[in-house]
């Protein structure tokens, strides 16, 4: 697999697991029990900080500890939850009713966990939470975590800068400057930059990515394409017909087939004639991986309709997988 290729695989799974993570936590939030805002208090009394392991008293005088308390005590009820719809609805409830001035104090406990999965899970939550409050305190917080790849907060980064863009992208774009010049952070940052933009304007996004130097250019192109078809496929499509030919365009339109084919499969097919027929094999995989998630009935009776043998295949290469994998968002993407 060639060094464009690989690079559009960590792009698209990277993304896709970023839309699918703030889903789940969406979803919790919308199901979870409505709950009233706490006041806003202190988060320290007489210079001690309040301890998540040991519940302490309520002080009638201060209030210092009601509001961490009452995420205590819903956390404790989210553990003893054994339905995950429940659960997930819980903890949404917890990280929601906690005063955005109290996360960092919360976070301080969280990390003092034992539990890593459950500790990883709530931190992510409780710092997509200040990032809708105040992106450039949870971004300060997270590059201050030492934490390996396997547990630091990617998909959260992606989150918290995609939404900042969207609301203020000269803000964002000027905490992303500020990054060290020609590291993984920053490329990986002009990224998210793009695709937040792109939920407004997906043109400006566009000019972002042909601002930049031609390879990072082509992953900000990439990050901006995404969004744009999640916001507009039809102009989106359009957009990349005129591109220029080449294998940039091509794994472009890969990229976009991958993208389309959870949401539209009908318009995700489409696609497949403005591939060469060399590389219509990964899409038709593609196509039947995400079809076959979601429906695969109909994901079936596609490939059954098919009367090329080769063309039936590929898209049961997809299908099949998909069909048999228990987490509906956890196989990876169609590559030779």
């Amino acid at each position: 697999m060639n060094r464009l290729k690989i690079l559009l695989a960590i792009l698209l799974i990277g993304a896709a697991a970023t839309v699918v993570g703030l889903a789940v936590f969406r979803d919790a939030k919308s199901s979870a029990v409505p709950a009233s805002a706490p006041p806003r208090v202190a988060a320290k009394e007489n210079g001690k900080t309040n301890n998540l392991a040991a519940a302490g008293k309520r002080d009638s005088r201060t209030k210092a500890t009601s509001s961490l308390q009452a995420f205590r005590d819903r956390i404790t009820k989210a553990k003893a939850e054994k339905d995950r719809a429940k659960f997930l609805a819980l903890l949404a409830e917890a990280v929601q009713a906690l005063d955005p001035a109290l996360i960092k104090e919360a976070l301080a406990e969280v990390e003092a966990m034992k539990d890593e999965r459950f500790q990883t899970q709530l931190r992510n939550m409780l710092l997509t939470r200040w990032g809708e409050s105040d992106p450039k305190a949870a971004l300060t917080y997270i590059q201050g975590l030492n934490l390996d790849g396997g547990s630091f907060p990617f998909k959260v980064v992606k989150s918290v800068i995609s939404s900042w863009a969207e609301k203020d992208f000269s803000a964002a774009k000027a905490w992303v400057e500020g990054l060290p010049p020609g590291t993984y952070p920053r490329r990986s940052a002009m990224g998210d930059l793009a695709f937040g933009l792109a939920q407004k304007d997906p043109a400006a996004a566009v000019s972002l990515a042909r601002s930049l130097p031609s390879d990072q250019g082509y992953e900000v192109l990439i990050q901006a394409i995404y969004a744009w078809c999640l916001k507009d496929a039809d102009t989106a499509i359009a957009y990349v017909a005129q591109l220029p030919a080449g294998a940039k365009k091509i794994l472009t339109l890969q990229s976009m087939v991958f993208t389309l084919a959870k949401k539209d499969p009908d318009k995700a097919i489409t696609l497949l004639e403005q591939l060469p027929a060399g590389d219509q094999n990964n899409a038709l995989c593609n196509i039947g991986r995400s079809w076959g998630r979601s429906d695969p009935k109909a994901a079936l009776d596609w490939a059954n309709q098919q009367t090329d043998p080769e063309v039936k295949s590929q898209i049961l290469r997809g299908v099949i997988p998909a069909m048999s994998v228990k987490d509906p968002n956890g196989s990876p993407v169609c590559w030779p």
